[in-house]
């Protein structure tokens, strides 16, 4: 039996478009493909670390944290009691987590509520 390789082949480009294949080498896919990379992996490492400074800031546990996605994942409501199955939880850590998620729901909406109550007063010989 013989080996035979396979080359990944671009998809055809308009002629005179750039990277149309003339004058494209394997040297310069090669060089274009390593920084696709590059900015690939920084975006998922800078994603990463905001994602992970918000779940900071929230002081979310990593339960809290996988029961909403969960949530999100399934697209519909479901009982404590299915959550902690779903996840291979005890029901009272579960009703914990989730306990907790609702306080913190409660807070944010308490912040949000006194932000956007606020107002500025513009002292009279500032505005003219």
């Amino acid at each position: 039996m013989q080996a035979t390789s396979v080359t990944p082949q671009a998809a055809p480009r308009a002629p005179g478009s750039p990277g149309s294949g003339r004058g494209t080498s394997a040297k310069e896919r090669t060089a274009l493909t390593r920084d696709m990379y590059a900015l690939l992996s920084y975006l998922m490492r800078e994603a990463t670390i905001g994602t992970l400074n918000t779940v900071a800031e929230l002081d979310i546990s990593f339960t809290q944290m996988k029961a909403l996605c969960a949530l999100d994942a399934d697209g519909e409501d479901r009982s404590v009691k299915a959550l902690a199955e779903s996840m291979k939880v005890s029901l009272p850590a579960m009703s914990r987590a989730v306990d907790g998620l609702f306080e913190l729901v409660a807070d944010l909406a308490a912040r949000i509520a006194q932000q956007s109550s606020a107002v500025v007063d513009v002292p009279r010989r500032a505005r003219h």
